[in-house]
C-alpha cells in the first residue's frame, strides 16, 4: 500500500441496488467532480490511469452477476490497477485470488486472562464490549465465561460483535444464558453492523435470497446433516444427481466450508 502512495480508495456498496450504479459510487469515492460532458466511469479511467492504484470495493455479493463485467472492465483499460473486492460470492474473472476468512480462533477454556488476550476473538469481543461499556476487562474473575462465550460462538466476527453489544445492559453470565437465540441476538447500536447484518439470522438470509430457487432448495435439505457430509451423501439425501455442482456453487457463495 505504501508504495501506492495513497492511490487507494475505499468504496462501499452494500446499499448499491444495481450494479449500473457502480461508476457512480467510484466516482463519489475518488471524489471527482460531477461533470455534464464526461461520463462517470469515463472519469474514474482518466483518474485510475494516473498511477497505479488500488481499488477496495466492499460489499460486492449483491452485485456479482452484472458487477463482474465492470470489475474487469476497470483492470483490462486501467492495466497498473488491481481490485480487492469483499464478497460473499466470487467474482469468476480471470487472474481472481481468493483469500478465504475463516472464524476466528478460539480459547479452550484454561487459559489465564493474559493468555486470552492472544486469543484474535477475545480480541474482537473485548474491544467492541469496551465501546458499550469503557470499563469492561478480561480478569481472573470473568476469563472463564469469556472463553465460553467465544468459544460457543465458533470465533464468529458478526456473532461476536452482536454479543458484545449488549455488554452495556448484561452481564457476562446472563449474555451466556441467553445466547441459546444467537442467530437472532440483534445489535442495538447501528453503529456495529450494516442494515442488512441486524442479526445472524439476517446475514444468512441476505446471503440465501440471493441463491437461485433450485440451489435455495438444495441448501434447505442439506439441513438434515450435522457435522458435515460427503458428495455422494447429499447426493442420495437431497436426490440430485447435480450435487457436486450444486456444492460448488454453495462454496462460491461462502455458505458450505469445504
Amino acid at each position: 500500500v505504501e508504495s501506492l502512495h495513497g492511490a487507494v480508495w475505499f468504496v462501499p456498496l452494500a446499499d448499491l441496488a444495481d450494479a449500473e450504479h457502480i461508476p457512480n459510487a467510484l466516482q463519489e469515492s475518488l471524489q471527482l467532480p460531477r461533470s455534464p460532458h464526461i461520463a462517470p466511469m469515463e472519469q474514474v479511467l482518466q483518474a485510475l490511469n494516473r498511477q497505479p492504484a488500488l481499488l477496495v470495493l466492499d460489499n460486492f455479493e449483491h452485485l456479482v452477476e452484472k458487477g463482474a463485467g465492470v470489475v474487469l472492465s476497470l483492470l483490462q483499460q486501467v492495466p497498473a490497477l488491481n481490485c480487492l473486492v469483499t464478497s460473499r460470492h466470487s467474482l469468476d474473472l480471470s487472474g481472481e485470488h481468493e483469500f478465504p476468512l475463516r472464524p476466528l480462533p478460539t480459547p479452550q477454556g484454561d487459559e489465564t486472562p493474559q493468555q486470552l488476550i492472544g486469543f484474535d476473538s477475545v480480541n474482537l469481543f473485548v474491544d467492541r464490549a469496551q465501546m458499550m461499556n469503557p470499563d469492561f476487562q478480561v480478569t481472573e474473575r470473568n476469563a472463564s465465561m469469556v472463553a465460553e462465550l467465544c468459544s460457543r460462538l465458533e470465533g464468529i466476527p458478526l456473532a461476536l460483535e452482536l454479543v458484545a453489544a449488549r455488554a452495556q445492559v448484561m452481564s457476562l453470565r446472563d449474555i451466556l444464558e441467553g445466547i441459546g437465540g444467537r442467530l437472532d441476538g440483534c445489535a442495538k447500536d447501528k453503529r456495529l453492523t450494516t442494515s442488512r447484518h441486524p442479526t445472524l439470522r439476517a446475514a444468512i438470509d441476505w446471503s440465501f435470497r440471493l441463491l437461485p430457487s433450485d440451489l435455495q432448495r438444495f441448501f434447505l435439505q442439506l439441513s438434515v446433516f450435522r457435522g458435515g457430509w460427503t458428495r455422494e451423501a447429499a447426493a442420495q439425501v437431497c436426490d440430485q444427481p447435480h450435487a457436486l455442482d450444486y456444492l460448488a456453487q454453495l462454496r462460491r457463495c461462502s455458505l458450505l466450508l469445504v
